[in-house]
């Protein structure tokens, strides 16, 4: 048997989707009893299956119980795991398993800075995937986890490496972000000016407002789910991609429900997917919800434009490729000495 860990899990489990993965049994080291594969098994072994369900093979990360004997290959890094009791596994395929969501969160926590982190986390708190596995994008509907389960997860195991910087990274998140432009424009204005970020009041992500009665039967909706929403304050963002705002229905629906905030008193901030690759339609976009919530960033930081162009470019061009499955400038030293790109299935 083979256990994937690090960014060969997260790879796998991005592929396969949330919904293939909610409803999986949470094994421990202690549950699976088959002997670990050797080297060249191991390879063969993970080459089948990424090819069994329509994948490209990503550098590989295996995990092993604590004494095992570790196998010498470029084409692997091998990593040790100690807990047995822990319920931290999931089973893939027939002899493939898997670091579940939580346990990888905190193995990539040791290789990444806050931003990238936060961006994993906003990814597989929300109900969409990585934007390398858009296959899935329309269908997959549920989170790989919550906040919730997370924190749980890092509790039981507060000796865990990195467990606290990931305690502190799931306060700069909002659960249910529907896609990967949600979350940029989430971190971009929801972290503290410290981090680049806008510091704007709380918002909720994806969040349900309910339509006046006065307003049901004339509209046909009881309620309206918001991208980014202020509800005190009656102030809405809108993200609308090109992808799947682009028809002429959808575009009357965006319409309509554009309409039917104002009609309720919003403030409606609406940003397309031809904007994306704009930071002066970004910034816009951000001025005029400040405006719109009364709010300026009050930065006590130096270097803040600094630190926000960093943020800006990390939210919106790289969107989290430290974790893409890959070998990353920033951490190629982490990965195997050899992929296996050159290898056949």
């Amino acid at each position: 048997m083979i256990i994937l860990t690090h960014t060969t899990s997260l790879h796998s489990l991005r592929h396969l989707g949330a919904q293939a993965i909610a409803d999986l049994p949470r094994l421990s080291l202690r549950d699976l009893t088959d002997d670990f594969d050797g080297a060249t098994d191991a390879i063969a072994r993970y080459l089948a299956f990424v090819a069994s369900i329509g994948a490209k093979p990503a550098a590989l990360h295996l995990l092993f119980s604590r004494g095992s004997r570790l196998p010498k290959s470029d084409f692997i890094m091998s990593h040790t795991f100690s807990d047995a009791s822990a319920k931290a596994f999931v089973k893939l395929a027939d002899g493939v398993f898997a670091a579940c969501p939580e346990l990888v969160v905190c193995q990539l926590a040791s290789w990444s800075e806050v931003n990238d982190l936060t961006h994993l986390l906003y990814e597989l708190c929300g109900t969409y995937t990585h934007p390398a596995n858009e296959h899935i994008f329309i269908t997959d509907r549920k989170s790989f986890t919550t906040k919730s389960k997370i924190r749980s997860f890092c509790a039981q195991r507060n000796a865990f490496p990195h467990a606290s910087k990931v305690m502190k990274a799931l306060d700069l998140v909002h659960e249910r972000s529907a896609s990967p432009m949600e979350t940029a424009f989430a971190m971009l204005l929801g972290f503290p000016c410290r981090l680049g970020g806008l510091a704007f009041p709380p918002f909720e992500m994806n969040g349900v407002v309910e339509v006046p009665k006065r307003l049901r039967r004339s509209t046909g909706r009881e309620h309206l789910v918001v991208d980014l929403c202020w509800a005190k304050q009656k102030v809405a963002f809108e993200y609308d991609s090109a992808a799947f705002h682009g028809t002429v229905s959808q575009v009357a629906k965006d319409t309509s429900k554009r309409n039917l905030l104002i009609g309720m008193g919003f403030t409606v901030v609406s940003f397309s997917g031809g904007q994306v690759g704009s930071q002066a339609e970004v910034r816009r976009a951000a001025d005029a919800l400040m405006k719109a919530l009364n709010h300026r960033p009050n930065p006590r930081c130096k270097d803040f434009e600094g630190l926000r162009m960093r943020l800006e470019w990390a939210v919106f061009e790289d969107k989290g490729a430290v974790f893409d499955g890959n070998p990353h400038i920033s951490t190629k030293h982490l990965h195997p000495t050899k992929t296996l790109d050159s290898l056949s299935f």
